[in-house]
């Protein structure tokens, strides 16, 4: 989910396959990922996270931006070759244009008291979900340990520019908070899917005071306040946040598995959701909910993957046999 370089390929076009290949049409600032990748109409949205900090000038802040009435059949972008257009957003596709900057309301991870613990630079996952002609509610994940999820409202002017007009960070604190939001998606009912990575070979590591992260999990105890120290196994789902126009209410969703999460796209069927696990050498998951639209119950399937013979990786394919795991409900598992 994270790049440096936008390249378009014939994937995101509507015409015929591109003969010579993808073509750069997008770059970030110095130190930048590209990150949030979201259409929405004849805009897409997308963020540049943790650029350098010393380019002098907006782009050495985080940004949640989006490129409106984007032009799929952009020409290439030529090289950069000038130390100035590599401190900005230089792209083919259209104007960028910023929506929330890191240090605004949004980008302010807090504890449950209200205290501010920390200004995040990572933002990654968008996701928009209308409410009515040219207006509605932009999602984004704030990847930090604890992490965060903002709701801005949008609105959208003919010529495609965009206003704020409010954000909030949504309340994680009824969950014991949240950890990691890497990237996401949005259901077919309409709502955010957000991802917790949760990176630990052992959780006994939680516990344990020489590990080399543990200033994270004090962290995430100064969010949940009066001497708590979070429980590991809280951590590490897929949160669905419902309601997104109104109450935004966050539900772990424990039966579709605890680890480090990179995504889950449900498919049309709104049963079907196939999940990734962020890492080297972990596993591509599907789950099966028992009732279409509801996620707090099903199966779990791990892909067992086998190689076919040949010598080309580009002709070569492969097979998959799912594993099941088990079968289980939130509440269940919660207990």
């Amino acid at each position: 989910t994270t790049l440096s370089t936008l390249l378009l390929g014939s994937t995101v076009l509507a015409g015929p396959v591109l003969a010579d290949g993808p073509k750069m049409v997008l770059t970030a600032p110095l130190g930048a990922e590209i990150t949030g990748l979201y259409e929405s109409g004849d805009d897409l949205f997308l963020n540049m996270q943790h650029p350098d900090s010393d380019l002098g000038n907006e782009f050495a802040k985080a940004v949640v931006g989006v490129i409106s009435n984007v032009n799929w059949s952009a020409d290439a972008l030529e090289p950069l070759t000038e130390d100035a257009d590599k401190k900005v957003v230089k792209t083919t596709l259209g104007d960028y244009q910023i929506l929330l900057s890191e240090g605004d309301e949004g980008s302010i991870i807090r504890s449950r008291a209200g205290e501010d613990l920390l200004v995040s630079n990572d933002p990654d996952f968008n996701g928009y979900i209308p409410t009515g002609e040219n207006e509605g509610f932009l999602f984004t994940n704030w990847e930090n340990r604890p992490g965060g999820m903002s709701r801005a409202k949008l609105t959208r002017a003919e010529d495609g520019m965009w206003s704020v007009e409010d954000t909030m960070m949504v309340d994680f604190s009824t969950v014991g908070g949240t950890w990691v939001n890497c990237f996401g998606t949005v259901s077919p009912w309409g709502t955010p899917l957000t991802s917790e990575e949760l990176y630990f070979d052992d959780t006994a590591d939680w516990n344990n005071p020489e590990y080399k992260y543990i200033d994270d999990n004090k962290m995430l105890a100064s969010y949940l306040g009066e001497d708590a120290y979070p429980n590991p196994y809280d951590y590490g789902y897929i949160v669905e946040v419902t309601d997104p126009a109104e109450s935004a209410t966050p539900v772990k969703m424990f039966a579709m598995g605890r680890f480090s999460h990179e995504n889950a796209v449900v498919m049309p069927d709104q049963k079907t959701a196939y999940l990734s696990d962020d890492g080297t050498d972990v596993v591509f998951y599907k789950f099966i909910a028992d009732t279409a639209g509801d996620l707090t119950a099903g199966t779990l399937y791990a892909a067992k993957v086998t190689q076919d013979e040949g010598d080309d990786p580009a002709e070569t394919g492969f097979g998959i046999e799912w594993v099941e795991l088990a079968h289980g409900s939130n509440d269940e598992i919660e207990a």
